[in-house]
C-alpha cells in the first residue's frame, strides 16, 4: 500500500505545474517521503522474515525510488524550479537502499547517471545531501578498496558534518579510521579523544601499527572482531598487519645502522619477537617479498647472501601509491 502512495506522489509531481517554490519541494520533501518509505518496507522485511515469509518489500522498493529519482534526473525546465534539486536527496536514498540490501555494485549506474546529466554542482545542494552523499561513496570506494578516494569523499563528510551531530560523526570514521590507517595516515589521539568507543578500538590498533608489535595488531582485531564484522571493516583492518610489517622492518633498519643492505637474519629476529612466536625463516623471506610486491617496501631480497638490498633513494616510501 506505501508503494501505491509514493507511486501516487511521485505522478503528482510530475503532472505539478504550478512552479513557484517547487525547488524547496524537491529539495526537501521528495526525500523525506523517499526516507519514510524505505523505512516503512524495511520493517516490512523484517517482519516478513520473523513469520518465515520472504523478505522482498525493500528491494521491491527500489523500482519506485528509481522513478522518483528518474524524474527528478530527467526534468530540463526551468532550472530555478526543477525536479533536479531532489535529485541528490533521491540518490542518496538509493544508496541507503542497495547498501541495506549488499548490493554497492549498484551504485555504479546512479553515479553515472548523475556524473553525465549536467547537474549544478553538489556544493549547491542542501548541506546535509552533500554530507550523506560523500559519506556514501566513501563507503562505495571503500567497498572497491581504492582507499584514495574514500578517504576524499569520507573526510569531506566528516569536515561538513557539524559537531554536535555526533552519532553521524562516528558513522562516518568508523569507515574513515581504517581508510586512514591504509592510506599512512595514523588518527591524532585528540581525534579519537572525542569518540570514546572507537577510541577503545583503535588506539591499541594504531599503537601496535606504530610500533611493528605484530601480536599487538592481531590481539586489538581479535578483540573487537564481532564489532568490526558488522561494520564491515574486519577486512581491511587485516591489511594493517602488512602496516605493522613494515613499520617493524623500518624499525629494525633504523636500529642497525640504516645501510642499505639489512641482513635478514636481524629481520628474521625481529618478527620472532614481535609474533612472540618462532616462525621459520622462509615465512618471514615470504612476507618481506608481499611487502615489495605491495610497493610497502622499496628494494629487492638477495636470497643468495640472505639480506634485504633496500633503495637508497627511498626504501619506505608514502602509501599512497600501495597496492592492495
Amino acid at each position: 500500500m506505501s508503494s501505491i502512495y509514493l507511486q501516487s506522489f511521485v505522478r503528482e509531481l510530475l503532472n505539478y505545474n504550478a512552479r513557484g517554490d517547487f525547488d524547496s519541494i524537491a529539495k526537501e520533501i521528495l526525500p523525506i517521503v523517499n526516507s519514510k518509505f524505505t523505512v516503512h518496507m524495511d520493517k516490512a522485511d523484517k517482519k516478513s522474515e520473523t513469520t518465515g515469509s520472504k523478505a522482498e518489500y525493500l528491494e521491491k522498493s527500489t523500482q519506485t525510488i528509481t522513478r522518483a529519482f528518474s524524474a527528478c534526473l530527467n526534468d530540463r525546465q526551468n532550472q530555478a524550479t526543477s525536479f533536479i534539486w531532489g535529485v541528490y536527496g533521491v540518490a542518496n536514498e538509493l544508496f541507503c537502499v542497495y547498501l541495506k540490501l549488499k548490493k554497492l555494485n549498484l551504485y555504479k549506474s546512479i553515479i553515472r547517471s548523475l556524473q553525465a546529466a549536467g547537474l549544478p554542482q553538489v556544493e549547491e545542494f542542501p548541506i546535509s545531501q552533500q554530507i550523506t552523499f560523500h559519506y556514501y561513496l566513501g563507503r562505495y570506494e571503500f567497498f572497491n578498496e581504492d582507499f584514495a578516494k574514500s578517504k576524499v569523499h569520507l573526510n569531506s563528510a566528516f569536515k561538513m558534518c557539524p559537531a554536535h551531530y555526533a552519532p553521524q560523526r562516528r558513522r562516518i570514521l568508523t569507515y574513515l579510521l581504517p581508510v586512514m590507517l591504509q592510506t599512512g595516515r595514523l588518527p591524532k589521539p585528540k581525534l579519537l579523544d572525542q569518540f570514546p568507543q572507537l577510541s577503545a578500538i583503535y588506539r591499541p590498533i594504531v599503537s601496535a601499527v606504530h610500533q611493528g608489535y605484530l601480536v599487538g595488531v592481531e590481539k586489538a582485531i581479535e578483540a573487537n572482531e564481532r564489532y568490526l564484522l558488522d561494520k564491515g571493516v574486519y577486512l581491511i583492518l587485516e591489511k594493517t598487519k602488512d602496516l605493522a610489517c613494515r613499520e617493524l622492518i623500518r624499525n629494525t633498519y633504523k636500529i642497525v645502522g640504516g645501510e642499505s643492505r639489512l641482513d635478514m637474519t636481524h629481520t628474521h629476529r625481529a618478527f620472532n619477537i614481535s609474533s612472540e612466536k618462532e616462525l621459520d625463516y622462509n615465512q618471514v623471506e615470504c612476507q618481506v617479498a608481499v611487502l615489495i610486491y605491495k610497493k610497502l617496501i622499496m628494494g629487492y631480497i638477495s636470497h643468495e647472501r640472505r639480506v634485504i638490498v633496500l633503495s637508497k633513494v627511498d626504501p619506505f616510501p608514502s602509501l599512497g601509491g600501495m597496492q592492495t
